[in-house]
């Protein structure tokens, strides 16, 4: 239960520091919720996948990182506007998700070459605490987490079509 507890509470600071950044919290106050929230959710995810789990801490330290990155996306489109940029971020991520999910049925893909949704998560909160100098860094901050999506496809592209 200990580990159930801490994926949660982990994923609730993540999302505090989202909500937090829409009520007009500070930006840099914000993030580093969101980054404490989540070193306390990797931490007890690694515990999850090393030791012995039940099936509810599973599922929930499997769901905790979707929620939370749709969190912090959604805070930083209200908060800035950036709906545009916000949903072509989303559908990147939809589009590396469902070609993983899907290619790896028929070939083997290394995934450790993946930079992955830490990466992702990591950029944005960062991207929040520079907010603080100006909003713009914000825009960059979608279109960087959005690279690390496209590279993630391009990998996954290439070991797919290296199997073949």
């Amino acid at each position: 239960m200990k580990k159930l507890y801490g994926s949660t509470g982990g994923t609730v600071l993540l999302i505090l520091g989202a909500i937090g950044l829409t009520q007009g919290l500070s930006t840099v106050l914000s993030s580093s919720l969101m980054l404490v929230g989540l070193g306390i959710t990797l931490m007890y995810e690694r515990r999850v996948i090393k030791e012995s789990s039940t099936p509810l801490e599973k599922r929930v330290s499997a769901m905790a990182p979707a929620i939370s990155e749709l969190a912090i996306i959604s805070s930083i489109a209200y908060f800035t506007g950036f709906f545009e940029a916000s949903l072509i971020y989303l559908g990147l991520v939809l589009i590396k998700v469902e070609s993983l999910n899907n290619l790896s049925e028929f070939s083997e893909i290394n995934t450790s070459r993946l930079m992955g949704r830490i990466t992702r998560v990591l950029i944005l909160s960062l991207g929040v605490g520079a907010a603080y100098i100006t909003d713009y860094f914000l825009f960059y901050t979608i279109v960087a987490a959005g690279l690390t999506a496209v590279y993630d496809i391009s990998v996954i592209l290439h070991e797919s079509a290296a199997s073949i």
